[in-house]
């Protein structure tokens, strides 16, 4: 391992702002704000999908690197994971909740 730069990781950082990105886009559906939200439903749940995972693999490369290197940012990173998997489960249920919900009310006799 090198000696500690004083510089953090850049990986760390793109890790966070795309783990962070896709938590306001899943809070802003979840809540229903209005405006973007209500009238891109479908896009913005595909991208805030898209975006936690994103944010979880770049910040687990991150602290690959980050260990190889000495650099700083490996709570950064760290966070930006847990918030990526986190974000990425609660997107996946909702969409699971959304498709039973669905799904039973078109079984339902008399429709």
């Amino acid at each position: 391992m090198s000696t500690s730069s004083g510089k953090t990781n850049r990986r760390a950082i793109v890790s966070f702002v795309l783990s962070l990105t896709s938590a306001v886009l899943v809070i802003g559906n979840l809540v229903g704000v209005g405006g973007f939200f209500d009238d891109y439903f479908e896009v913005s749940a595909f991208l805030a999908i898209c975006l936690s995972i994103a944010g979880a693999v770049v910040g687990r490369k991150a602290m690959r690197q980050i260990k190889e290197t000495g650099e700083r940012g490996s709570g950064i990173a760290r966070v930006g994971v847990i918030i990526g998997w986190v974000f990425t489960a609660v997107v996946v249920l909702a969409i699971a909740f959304t498709l039973a919900v669905a799904a039973s009310w078109l079984l339902t006799p008399g429709w």
